[in-house]
């Protein structure tokens, strides 16, 4: 299920955030820990929706990311790939 903001008209995805650079194309493996973002991650899986991996250098969140679908998973490891690379501003 797709959701839009009503003010803006813009698509909604959730974010997660990575001290990483997710490329068009990368897949990278990930071992998601944190309660939310195994919900998150749970929720699109279910929903096969997509989101957004943006990078945080340790103090901000940037406006550098990439939209990723979960390809396949095993347990809490989950290999991702990125479907399409956008630069979000702030």
């Amino acid at each position: 299920m797709k959701r839009t903001s009503e003010m803006t008209g813009h698509h909604i995805i959730p974010l997660f955030p990575l001290g990483v650079v997710l490329l068009p194309q990368m897949e990278l493996s990930l071992h998601v820990f944190e309660e939310r973002y195994k919900v998150m991650i749970n929720e699109c899986l279910e929903q096969e929706r997509e989101f957004g991996v943006v990078h945080y250098d340790g103090t901000d969140i940037r406006s550098i990311g990439c939209t990723a679908k979960i390809m396949r998973g095993n347990g809490d490891v989950n290999p991702l790939i990125s479907k399409k690379g956008k630069s979000y501003e702030n």
